[in-house]
């Protein structure tokens, strides 16, 4: 049986690869951390699976519903898995460096966020309902 560090390696592992499990995934298993995390009292887990959740959650349904230039979609993955690698080597030992490593995180998801609302311009409502797969 794993331990609540095993599941959060194994966590982080998945999470990284962000390019192929996709935001959702990546949104499904934050959740599936944060609850590990809370039925375990793991306190420092629960921090880094709630900021995840967050993350993921605000960050994934921006690139169907704005126009994001390919680069600038690739830069932010680029960070957040560039983060999620910083973060796994550091959460179990470092607290200091784990709470900066979110700060980064959280400030670079942000400031995405905010580039979308001035920058880019919203998908055609038509072409956001096939996406979704709704007519």
């Amino acid at each position: 049986m794993k331990d609540v560090y095993g599941v959060f390696d194994d966590g982080f592992n998945r999470l990284a690869s962000l390019r192929e499990v996709g935001f959702k995934g990546c949104f499904h298993l934050a959740v599936d951390l944060t609850r590990v995390a809370a039925y375990s009292d793991f306190k420092q887990g629960l921090l880094v699976a709630e900021v995840l959740e967050g993350i993921f959650s605000q960050i994934g349904p921006l690139f169907d519903r704005y126009d994001i230039p390919e680069d600038e979609g690739k830069k932010i993955i680029d960070i957040i898995i560039q983060d999620l690698s910083s973060l796994s080597s550091v959460y179990r030992s470092d607290s200091s460096a784990a709470y900066e490593i979110l700060a980064d995180l959280r400030l670079a998801a942000t400031k995405f966020q905010f580039k979308c609302y001035t920058t880019w311009k919203t998908l055609p409502r038509q072409r956001r309902a096939n996406d979704e797969g709704v007519a």
